[in-house]
């Protein structure tokens, strides 16, 4: 399968992309919940924060 006809065909893929995403995303803030800081999903504590989620925090 080449490159545009993978681009071509994303609605077929689109949705299984989308919830594989979800599952990793929600399995990375998970572990970090529950080990501390860690990953860049935490402002506080050891500072890994990025600027935007420094940003939404005032949101």
């Amino acid at each position: 399968m080449t490159p545009k006809t993978l681009l071509a065909r994303w609605p077929s893929w689109a949705g299984s992309a989308a919830l594989t995403w979800s599952l990793l995303y929600a399995a990375g803030a998970a572990l970090a919940a529950l080990t501390g800081p860690s990953l860049g999903y935490a402002i506080l504590g050891k500072g890994t924060g990025t600027g935007a989620q420094a940003a939404c925090t005032v949101c």
